[in-house]
């Protein structure tokens, strides 16, 4: 079941790779941007209860343009794939160690799944994804002004 606030999903409703009416218009994403301007992250991951995945950048759709086939098909310099961020390595390790320490929960639930949103083996690229906004909205092309 698909959660939101009216018909807007919270997921979908950050100020990154979508129009400006289309941003910041759930209490959770407005709450969240009031938690980011008050304290400094580093880096955040997030945990997608619903597809059992620990999750990061980059997930939009500028990089990653045609998915699945120039998801994995569009190197960057050093011939990495356009989904790949500059962070990569320190989000990776973060993810496997919440994953791990997440673990399989009682009941049916299997196992954390971790990697970047954009990884056609993990999910899909979005508009609007919180992922990204919190990575790069104050320096990526992708960002939006609200």
């Amino acid at each position: 079941a698909r959660r939101g606030e009216g018909n807007v999903d919270p997921n979908r409703d950050f100020a990154f790779d979508t129009r400006p009416s289309e941003c910041m218009r759930t209490i959770a994403a407005r709450s969240i941007d009031v938690l980011f301007r008050q304290r400094m992250f580093a880096l955040t991951v997030t945990f997608h209860g619903g597809d059992n995945l620990i999750a990061f950048p980059w997930g939009d759709t500028a990089h990653c343009p045609s998915f699945p086939a120039e998801c994995s098909l569009r190197p960057q310099a050093g011939g990495l794939p356009a989904w790949v961020s500059a962070d990569h390595s320190a989000m990776a390790a973060l993810a496997m160690y919440a994953a791990d320490f997440a673990g399989p929960q009682p009941g049916d639930m299997k196992p954390y799944r971790h990697g970047v949103l954009n990884d056609p083996k993990i999910i899909y690229p979005v508009g609007g994804g919180m992922e990204d906004w919190a990575y790069a909205a104050s320096w990526s092309k992708s960002a939006v002004s609200t």
